[in-house]
């Protein structure tokens, strides 16, 4: 998928999900900045052992009125065509939320 500006995007760390928004395109599309979601307002949920984990994912309406952060990230197109960032992959056109706290 071609990064658009404003196209929402989630990194993928071994165990949860971080919601951002494309903020930078650079001109080849090698490289791209993304700016994180603001997570504080989403909500939580148990799973069975009663840890919280918090799995949301945003909606278009919801993403037009998102509070970013100041934390930004850059990711690369690696040989395969998909973005990296910190060797985790980006999955973009979906800004998702995972928080497993039980680990």
């Amino acid at each position: 998928m071609k990064p658009k500006f404003g196209m929402p995007a989630t990194i993928l760390y071994p165990t949860d999900r971080y919601p951002y928004l494309v903020t930078y395109i650079s001109k080849n599309g090698y490289k791209i900045q993304l700016t994180g979601i603001d997570t504080n307002e989403l909500t939580s949920r148990y799973n069975k052992t009663g840890f919280p984990i918090s799995d949301y994912i945003l909606t278009d309406e919801q993403l037009r009125d998102v509070k970013l952060t100041k934390e930004l990230k850059f990711a690369y197109r690696g040989k395969d065509g998909n973005y990296h960032c910190m060797r985790c992959p980006i999955v973009l056109g979906e800004a998702r939320y995972y928080r497993d706290l039980s680990d």
